[in-house]
């Protein structure tokens, strides 16, 4: 490297083997490295033919285009910052100019590196802090790149098991109710009744629920102590279906306009001075309570606001699961769309 340096004539330089990523896990194809050198100087670099710096007989590859521009080989730092700057793979380095300390880093190297997984997110933070511009744009940039991937790898593994779990899952046992509950959905109206599964755990209720429609198409929220549903990530043109797990009746009561999904937009969140509302249409969406505590409290409104019963029995549609929703080991094979019956021993139907 340094006869090359005083071959050239170049003023600074950087060198640095690397290990070939995208060869450790193809097959039949051995591991290899490569080797990137950069170099500048005041005056035309006075380079040998490429058989010249062959190195273990490969001939070199010169860069003509860098972060998407023409390479200007004298006064451009930025192939120096490219071989200099901490990527994937690297094995060794050798430079006579240290980034961020003998020249400045442009932000747009390290998003360009890192755009190309050439660093990764923890290197760009440390790269971004050293080169100090911009940083209320830079990092929190960065922070929402890294809640996204960290949102799509999450989303991939839980896809993963969700096909390992969809080999393993029991059949849904029949249910009449629920069948007659999504007809009278598909019917033109300008209301909506909401469906009820109560009972107590491990019977499949919320996993019954997302059932009824494609996977991917129902929406799932904590309603747990909650007053007004967490409804932000809902999209009409996506879910057609939300899951209130553990939605409490009064929740429900604060929110008589939403569950009953008219064809119009819901305001959510309202408060005295509306600081956080935001508006939702739910008119082709099902809305399914899953709740272990529902018949309690649904007695305990019959005492103490008949109204309120009357009002919740009328626009909801109610069954308490005695037995699991799904098929035991032991049953026989049956069809595994949710249709149940009242006369069924594992659902009793509770209705106005």
């Amino acid at each position: 490297m340094d006869e090359l340096v005083v071959h050239s004539r170049a003023l600074h330089f950087a060198s640095a083997l690397e290990l070939s990523c995208s060869t450790l896990n193809a097959p039949d194809t051995a591991v290899r490295c490569h080797v990137h050198v950069a170099l500048l100087g005041n005056l035309s670099l006075s380079l040998r033919t490429l058989e010249d710096l062959q190195i273990c007989g490969a001939i070199p590859v010169p860069a003509q285009r860098l972060c998407g521009r023409a390479v200007r080989s004298r006064t451009d730092y930025c192939c120096l910052y490219y071989v200099s700057c901490p990527k994937v793979g690297g094995i060794y380095k050798y430079m006579n100019a240290t980034p961020h300390v003998d020249y400045t880093v442009t932000p747009n190297w390290i998003w360009n590196w890192l755009s190309l997984n050439k660093i990764t997110q923890a290197c760009a933070r440390v790269e971004l802090v050293a080169q100090g511009k911009d940083l209320t744009r830079q990092l929190p940039n960065l922070e929402r790149l890294e809640a996204e991937a960290n949102r799509v790898r999450i989303n991939k593994r839980i896809a993963e098991r969700e096909l390992e779990l969809a080999a393993v899952r029991r059949p849904w046992k029949a249910n009449p109710v629920v069948d007659a509950w999504l007809r009278e959905l598909s019917a033109l109206q300008s209301r909506r009744r909401f469906l009820v599964l109560s009972g107590d755990s491990k019977v499949g209720k919320s996993e019954y629920a997302l059932s009824l429609v494609n996977r991917g198409a129902a929406l799932r929220l904590n309603c747990m102590n909650v007053q007004h549903p967490p409804l932000r990530g809902f999209c009409d043109t996506v879910h057609k279906l939300i899951v209130f797990d553990e939605a409490s009746v009064r929740m429900v009561l604060d929110n008589r306009l939403l569950f009953q999904a008219p064809n119009d937009h819901v305001q959510v969140g309202t408060s005295p001075t509306n600081k956080d509302v935001y508006s939702v249409y739910l008119h082709y969406c099902h809305c399914v309570v899953t709740s272990n505590t529902w018949k309690r409290q649904m007695d305990t409104l019959q005492k103490e606001a008949p109204e309120d019963w009357d009002w919740i029995s009328a626009n909801s549609v109610h069954y308490v699961c005695e037995e699991k929703l799904y098929a035991e080991e032991s049953t026989r094979a049956v069809p595994s769309t949710p249709t149940r019956t009242p006369e069924s021993p594992s659902c009793r139907f509770v209705g106005p």
